[in-house]
């Protein structure tokens, strides 16, 4: 998941998070609040009313009380007889309504003293606060004082908390979303790029440049990482410098090495000097490829090498490059086999350079396949991409060392001679041409089985 992705989601679920906890804790705050303080304005106005009646238990003090609660639609307030008749009302009650009323007038513990209590009502569905106050004539009970409050204010109340609940989450919404875009385009964009200027780097190509305005450790990371570049560019360019002249002043003494030796062991009667000699001529000529083989490697890490592009019958190409190589896997017991497509298939490369690839893993196949083993070469069509396929029967290479082989001078066994294990250069020689032909290459491999090349060229070069 990307960056900015978590942040956005960070952010929404963060916000959201805190606007359902205040709006729902204000919610309970306010009904919590709403409630304590209408029961306690329903008890203070019972005892007042009880009080007045008690005082001058007339009909026009009933009378009285009756049209002030008469005054509150949102109540129900009735006078009860000593017998839990009704005696006087603000409304109509229902008989249903009634029984409901007097049983829980009934199921108090004592009618000496009055009571309070939320009850949910099913016609209403929401809470309602039923009181009553006994009325006391004498030192008796002459009657009681029963009011039924619905909390339909707080319903209203309710409605507009939600509706301020949904208009918040939406403007929070809303201003989330402009801080996820604002912080995408300032922090996760730059790195983006930073990401992308690693990469390059990490391909070989370390003239980037990459600078931030801010003073922050974003930006301190970027000079890091640019300072780096310049580093491993100098490193590189010095590296490349010191092997391309060592390369070039090898040479001459190389071939003044094979000169004298070919004249030695072509002229000299010893017969003991003239063995010692071919020695020295043969090694003197491997020492020469080794060094024509990093020269050339230089030139094509360097871009010196240009490509000689042509249009080529592949399954010709291939069958006489094999051909060159048929020889020598011949006296090793091995069988070459190229496996045409059914088509004909035409590439656009330099035949030459191409050639050398391919040679190179060919000869790599023979090297390393057993007596009696096989080297299969074969061609697969995939639009406008070639696969070719070169696969043997040989010892395999082992997993931990399939990335290696393409650097140079590595060997996947570091006891083997530089006879029978290459010079190191032939992989990393293959891998340049390839890519210069804006193709890749891959290999997988089984140990005690054997290994396949993989190389994927476009026709077009």
């Amino acid at each position: 998941m990307k960056l900015s992705t978590k942040l956005s989601l960070f952010i929404l679920a963060a916000t959201t998070s805190v606007i359902l906890i205040m709006g729902v804790s204000y919610y309970f705050i306010s009904k919590n609040f709403y409630q304590s303080q209408l029961e306690v304005e329903v008890v203070d106005r019972l005892q007042a009313h009880r009080e007045a009646i008690e005082a001058e238990p007339v009909q026009a003090t009933y009378d009285h009380v009756l049209l002030m609660e008469q005054r509150n639609s949102e109540n129900s307030f009735l006078i009860f007889n000593e017998d839990l008749s009704i005696e006087a009302g603000s409304d109509s009650i229902s008989d249903e309504d009634l029984a409901v009323y007097q049983s829980w007038l009934t199921a108090g513990e004592s009618f000496s003293h009055g009571a309070t209590g939320f009850v949910e009502t099913v016609e209403h569905h929401i809470p309602h606060i039923w009181a009553f106050e006994p009325i006391v004539t004498d030192g008796n009970i002459t009657g009681y004082l029963f009011l039924d409050q619905d909390t339909g204010e707080f319903e209203t109340i309710k409605q507009r908390l939600v509706m301020l609940i949904v208009i918040m989450s939406a403007a929070a919404l809303i201003l989330s979303g402009f801080m996820v875009l604002y912080y995408s385009n300032k922090i996760t964009s730059p790195l983006v790029k930073l990401r992308q200027t690693t990469r390059e780097i990490a391909t070989g190509n370390f003239n980037v440049e990459f600078s931030r305005r801010e003073r922050d450790e974003l930006s301190f990371l970027i000079e890091d990482i640019s300072e780096m570049a310049n580093q491993l560019k100098e490193y590189r360019d010095t590296k490349q410098s010191f092997l391309s002249n060592v390369s070039h002043d090898l040479r001459t003494p190389l071939t003044y090495i094979k000169a004298y030796s070919a004249l030695m062991k072509e002229k000299e009667e010893d017969q003991e000097v003239r063995e010692q000699s071919g020695i020295i001529y043969r090694e003197a000529e491997r020492m020469e490829k080794l060094v024509q083989d990093l020269f050339d490697l230089m030139k094509l890490e360097e871009g010196k090498e240009p490509l000689s592009c042509q249009i080529t019958d592949l399954s010709s190409f291939l069958r006489e490059v094999s051909g060159k190589v048929r020889l020598r896997a011949e006296e090793k017991n091995l069988t070459i086999e190229v496996n045409d497509h059914p088509g004909s298939i035409y590439v656009n490369i330099d035949p030459f350079q191409m050639e050398r690839a391919l040679l190179n893993l060919i000869e790599n196949c023979i090297r390393h396949t057993w007596p009696g083993g096989s080297i299969i070469i074969e061609t697969e069509l995939l639009r406008n991409e070639v696969i070719v396929k070169i696969s043997d029967t040989g010892e395999g290479i082992p997993g931990e060392s399939l990335q290696s082989i393409w650097d140079r001078f590595y060997r996947v066994d570091k006891a083997r001679n530089s006879e029978r294990g290459g010079s190191g250069l032939g992989l990393p020689i293959t891998k340049q041409i390839i890519e210069q032909h804006g193709g890749s290459i891959h290999v997988s491999s089984v140990v005690g089985t054997g290994t396949t090349f993989y190389i994927h060229l476009f026709r077009e070069c």
